[in-house]
């Protein structure tokens, strides 16, 4: 069985100069294929937030977030899945391209 996952990142506000708006917007799609890959991937995702994002350092995490996570995490979470085979896509829009047209 194919598994899809996706993720998005950013927001969908035109006003970029505005504070706190992205100037990207992403969508992100990771393939997994098989059911014992999917779980390989779910049981690295569980063991990264327990024995590197639930310590006295962290506050209580419920998924991983690449832009607030150390590498070193990020190089632990990528030795779990290095083993099964994945395929990442992403969509990236630059907002500045498209921003504040009217029509």
């Amino acid at each position: 069985m194919l598994y899809l996952y996706l993720d998005e990142s950013g927001d969908l506000g035109d006003l970029i100069q505005s504070p706190g708006t992205s100037r990207h917007f992403v969508i992100a799609i990771l393939e997994i294929n098989g059911d014992t890959n999917k779980k390989v991937m779910e049981k690295a995702v569980a063991r990264t937030l327990r024995n590197k994002l639930h310590g006295k350092r962290h506050r209580q995490a419920n998924e991983l977030k690449a832009a607030k996570t150390v590498f070193a995490i990020k190089e632990y979470f990528y030795r779990q899945v290095a083993s099964i085979p994945f395929k990442l896509y992403a969509v990236i829009l630059d907002k500045a391209r498209f921003a504040n047209r009217r029509n």
